[in-house]
């Protein structure tokens, strides 16, 4: 005589699988918050510089407070449509709306920080009104863009500092006139 005793464990392994899954989101979520709160320190402004003060530089959010937030906007925008890009392969160009936003933030003479601070701005309204998931993945984007925007931003400054000298230090040119 046998007794067979048979029990479904599907629901059981949902349950595991659904809370290993749970866990790993929440891992994520903690990890993103981390990186933004540090994002937060590298862009806030402490005391203004001597030098930035005497030409009347304040941080864009500051300074330009409407302007800040229009392109803030216009980087959540960007963000949106890489997500897209991502999602569906096609293709928006948004190398270039990074470009000319850089020219943007080039010509109120913004810097690294400003860039910082407009790209966790955004992401912080992003992480309000969407899915982890979905923050997770413009997360990941911002990255690519804030990289890709600072380096525009170099760029920009590169190009219309051209014909500005710098001239060399006094030691320099005393160990060259005695060689």
């Amino acid at each position: 005589m046998f007794t067979v005793v048979i029990r479904d464990t599907t629901e059981r392994k949902r349950a595991e699988k659904a809370e290993a899954a749970a866990r790993a989101n929440a891992e994520r979520l903690r990890e993103l918050e981390r990186e933004l709160k540090s994002l937060e320190r590298l862009s806030s402004h402490g005391k203004v510089s001597v030098t930035a003060e005497a030409f009347g530089l304040k941080p864009l959010r500051e300074g330009a407070p409407d302007k800040f937030n229009e392109m803030v906007q216009h980087y959540k925008d960007l963000m949106d449509l890489a997500l897209e890009q991502r999602s569906f392969k096609v293709e928006h160009n948004i190398s270039n709306k990074l470009r000319a936003l850089s020219e943007e933030v080039g010509f109120l003479r913004a810097g690294p920080r400003d860039v910082v601070e407009i790209h966790s701005t955004a992401l912080k309204q992003k992480s309000s009104d969407t899915t982890p998931q979905k923050f997770q993945i413009y997360a990941e984007e911002g990255r690519v863009m804030v990289l890709e925007l600072m380096g525009y931003l170099v760029s920009f400054y590169r190009s219309h500092s051209v014909g500005v000298r710098i001239a060399a230090p006094r030691e320099d040119k005393k160990k060259k006139s005695n060689t």
